[in-house]
């Protein structure tokens, strides 16, 4: 009766014990729960925070990205304009006045931009480049941006810098061409200086006679001709790309505005 007793009394004592360690136990869980919630909470507004900053870096890459792409366009248009009239006059061309107007286009028009050089396409995406490399795309919530971000990159921007690549190749294969013909006229049609284009580019008409010259020498080989109306056609398709990507772009734009707009 005595050793039952004692028992009883412990287990009866040792209840608030429990009680109250229980009790601590369930403090210090919903404290760890609080805690992590809180910091849960603090990991999302940082995410949020990076969100937002990464829409407002692409929004201010697409308006540089709209100046560039409108300066590109004017000048592929130009481009266009000349290889049209020089690609359906090539018999009965009127060299002297196609050699003028190149002396007064500047960059806008040339023999040398028509003949020897080609236009690049890098237009200015830092931020769209950046965000597919740091994690920040993953950041993103909204999927219809997501899906434009990827379209405008991975389909739009690579169908552009594509036949951008292929009227490259093609340039440098005529170069190759003008560099192996030992016609002497060839020869002395690519015999220039830095200073000299440097002039003829700034507008002067001192280079007329020379541009007269070229353009004679040039409308006499047929491979030039081919390489003139090859780069028409892939000037076509530039710039109907280029147009395509910047309706992708100008979309972008308007969803990630609107997206801005909600978080306010």
């Amino acid at each position: 009766m005595r050793a039952t007793r004692k028992l009883f009394f412990l287990g009866e004592n040792s209840t608030p014990r429990l009680l109250f360690a229980l009790g601590e136990i369930v403090l210090v869980v919903v404290g760890i729960l609080i805690a992590l919630q809180i910091n849960n909470w603090n990991e999302e507004q940082k995410n949020l925070a990076k969100e937002r900053a990464a829409l407002e870096a692409i929004v201010s890459d697409i308006e540089q990205v709209e100046s560039f792409l409108d300066s590109r366009l004017q000048i592929f248009h130009s481009d266009s304009i000349w290889l049209d009239h020089i690609s359906s006059h090539w018999d009965n061309l009127d060299v002297d006045s196609v050699a003028r107007a190149f002396s007064t286009s500047g960059f806008g028009a040339s023999f040398h931009n028509l003949f020897l050089d080609f236009r690049e396409f890098h237009p200015p995406l830092a931020s769209l480049t950046a965000i597919s490399q740091d994690g920040t795309f993953n950041l993103i919530e909204n999927k219809k941006i997501k899906r434009k971000i990827n379209s405008l990159i991975y389909h739009s921007l690579e169908a552009v810098q594509l036949n951008v690549q292929v009227e490259i190749d093609l340039q440098l294969k005529f170069k190759e061409m003008l560099i192996s013909d030992d016609d002497p006229d060839v020869v002395k049609l690519l015999d220039s200086t830095q200073d000299e284009l440097f002039k003829r580019f700034k507008f002067s008409d001192a280079y007329h006679e020379k541009s007269v010259f070229e353009l004679e020498v040039i409308t006499r080989k047929d491979y030039a001709r081919n390489y003139l109306n090859m780069k028409a056609r892939h000037r076509l398709l530039i710039e109907f790309f280029i147009g395509t990507f910047k309706a992708d772009l100008l979309e972008l734009k308007g969803l990630i505005v609107e997206e801005l707009k909600q978080d306010e």
